[in-house]
């Protein structure tokens, strides 16, 4: 699939859920691998989830430039109607292991294009999910 298509795709696909936030998280140094990096990303949507007692869905983009960090689209709800916009995003700053902003999302389309337009240079990035059954379920 061309970069042009992907790109595409991706932007389509990211449109569709309502997302509620977005974090910018830094990474240590040294650098950990990305295998280490999605682990602790896994652990960190985990960690987050379970505190504020909600399903998350998350989209990140691990940027290579210029230096290594994750943008994330976030979404979550609790089965009595909670949202990740009523949760303490400030806690969900603290569970990561270096400096981390969980803001509100003021602008769906503004983040959206932020993330796919400046983080998604073809070669120079990564995608992790968590809670894929979630958003599947949202989106629908």
């Amino acid at each position: 699939m061309k970069n042009g298509v992907l790109f595409e795709n991706y932007l389509e696909w990211m449109d569709k859920p309502c997302w509620q936030a977005f974090a910018t998280l830094t990474l240590p140094t040294p650098i950990p691998s990305e295998v280490r990096i999605g682990k602790l990303f896994r652990q960190w949507c985990r960690q987050s989830a379970k505190r504020e007692g909600i399903r998350l869905g998350c989209f990140g983009v691990l940027n290579f430039l210029p230096r290594p960090h994750l943008h994330i689209l976030m979404l979550g709800q609790s089965r009595h109607g909670k949202t990740l916009a009523e949760a303490n995003l400030r806690l969900c700053e603290r569970d990561w292991i270096a400096r981390a902003e969980v803001k509100p999302l003021e602008s769906k389309e503004a983040s959206i294009k932020y993330l796919a337009k400046k983080n998604m240079i073809p070669g120079r990035y990564r995608t992790f999910g968590y809670g894929e059954d979630f958003l599947k379920k949202v989106k629908s």
